[in-house]
C-alpha cells in the first residue's frame, strides 16, 4: 500500500508491502474490491493525473481550468469493512483489559474524539452516542 511519512518538515511516499499482502489476503476486500473496481480504479486515475482530475470537476463546475487548480494536500478517508465486504458504517471497537481499539471511526469522528478518550463514559453512554458496534473477549 502507498503510505505518507512526514516528520514535521518533509514527506516521504513509501510503499509497503507487508501491507499491501495483508490487505490482498484479507475476504472482504476481495469482495468489495471485486465490487466496486471500476469507481477504485477511476478515484486512482483522478488522484495520479490532474487532466483526470480536472474533468471530473468539470462535470460539477464546467468553467473550471487546469490553472485554477494547484497540488495540495489529501486526507484519507478509509472505510472499514468486514469479511463479507460490507462496509461499516459506524464506529467499530476492540476491547481488551486498559485498551480501546479504535478500528473504525466515521464521521464526525472528531466530534466524538473527547469521549472515545475516556474509555468508561464512553461505555457508560453508548446508546445515548448511538454507538453499537462494541466487541468483548
Amino acid at each position: 500500500m502507498q503510505c505518507w511519512h512526514f516528520n514535521g518538515k518533509d514527506i516521504r511516499v513509501g510503499f509497503e508491502f507487508q501491507e499491501l499482502g495483508e490487505t490482498l489476503a484479507f475476504s472482504g476486500f476481495r469482495k468489495i474490491a471485486r465490487k466496486y473496481w471500476r469507481e477504485g480504479w477511476a478515484e486512482m486515475q483522478r488522484s495520479y493525473s490532474k487532466a483526470h482530475f480536472i474533468r471530473a470537476l468539470q462535470r460539477l463546475v464546467p468553467a473550471i481550468k487546469p490553472d485554477d487548480v494547484v497540488p495540495g494536500r489529501a486526507g484519507v478517508r478509509a472505510m472499514a469493512c468486514d469479511r463479507d465486504g460490507n462496509l461499516l458504517d459506524d464506529f467499530l471497537f476492540l476491547e481488551r483489559p486498559r485498551i480501546l481499539n479504535v478500528c473504525n471511526a466515521p464521521s464526525p469522528a472528531a466530534t466524538a474524539s473527547r469521549l472515545l478518550g475516556d474509555g468508561g463514559e464512553m461505555v457508560g453512554k453508548k446508546d445515548r452516542i448511538g454507538l453499537y458496534s462494541v466487541i468483548t473477549d
